[in-house]
């Protein structure tokens, strides 16, 4: 470690139990090829495991390390093959196939954001139709995001600079989580 000091993820790769091998396996999922950011320091199983975290708590909750430490600790003996497991299985497949290759906008909270929103979709609805317009939806998500971050705040449009308060503050809080889920899936179902 030359130093410097284990962070949380690091510390939970060192726990005991399925729930950190059920974790480890995740983060090797295909759909991580295609983030732009690296696995240092096991930044994977950390995003995996708040994928298990909202799963497991039915959809948006808090994913900050101590509540991860709660799952690690609370499912040690972790079935691999439950319908929470399932779940996020085919939330990532899911967002593999969205993706077809590596895409500079998939930044940590976005990643996050939309596994809450495919997650969403998938328990109302059958989502065939839409994946095939999830990508191009996501980038021109993005592009007026970044619109909207440059101009002036009395022109830009309310929601969008809330937006940007919970992708630059506590994205790893509930009511984060929360608010970006239900602000991306109005926008993808009004497109």
């Amino acid at each position: 470690q030359n130093g410097t000091s284990l962070k949380a993820q690091e510390k939970r790769n060192a726990y005991p139990g399925r729930m950190r091998d059920f974790v480890k396996e995740l983060s090797k999922h295909a759909f991580f090829g295609k983030v732009p950011f690296l696995n240092s320091r096991y930044t994977y199983d950390h995003i995996a495991a708040q994928m298990v975290c909202l799963e497991l708590s039915g959809g948006p909750t808090n994913v900050k390390d101590a509540d991860l430490n709660r799952i690690y600790e609370d499912h040690k003996s972790f079935d691999s093959k439950s319908p929470e497991a399932r779940s996020v299985q085919r939330v990532l497949n899911t967002l593999n196939e969205a993706f077809p290759d590596k895409t500079p906008e998939l930044e940590r909270y976005n990643v996050i954001s939309l596994y809450c929103v495919v997650a969403e979709l998938m328990k109302q609805y059958v989502i065939d139709d839409v994946k095939p317009h999830f990508f191009n939806w996501f980038i021109e998500f993005e592009r007026e995001r970044h619109l909207q971050e440059a101009k002036p705040g009395d022109e830009a449009i309310p929601e969008w600079i809330a937006y940007k308060e919970k992708i630059s503050h506590s994205t790893d809080a509930e009511e984060s989580i929360r608010w970006r889920m239900e602000f991306m899936l109005r926008n993808l179902l009004e497109k």
